[in-house]
């Protein structure tokens, strides 16, 4: 088999790898969005001033809920981007050594031509 034959292969092979790990980035990256929209909701501030006792009760208890409901979240916002992290290094070598042989393919066609 030809060298070109082999680099061919590999940069076949590189793009395999870079899909995969793209595709089992994706999926935890969409778990980390969905609990950051939940964060970001949770923080947006309450609309309005309450206007009475009723209100008011019921706004420091929403507060309160609110609160714990955050914090529970910070914990779980913490998991996933530390379950993301190894997956974003894994798909930035895989795009990373897709580039390399993309790279030395390109300087075999022009050595060769």
């Amino acid at each position: 088999m030809r060298r070109d034959q082999k680099l061919e292969q590999l940069g076949q092979l590189a793009a395999l790898r870079s899909q995969r790990s793209a595709a089992r980035l994706a999926g935890r990256m969409a778990k980390l969005t969905a609990l950051q929209a939940r964060d970001t909701a949770l923080r947006a501030p309450p609309e309005g001033e309450p206007a009475s006792l009723p209100e008011l009760i019921a706004r420091d208890r929403h507060d309160t809920w609110r609160n714990q409901q955050l914090a529970r979240l910070s914990l779980e916002l913490a998991r996933a981007r530390a379950e993301v992290e190894p997956f974003r290094h894994a798909h930035a070598r895989d795009v990373a050594r897709e580039q390399v042989i993309a790279r030395l393919q390109g300087k075999r066609t022009k050595g060769a031509g």
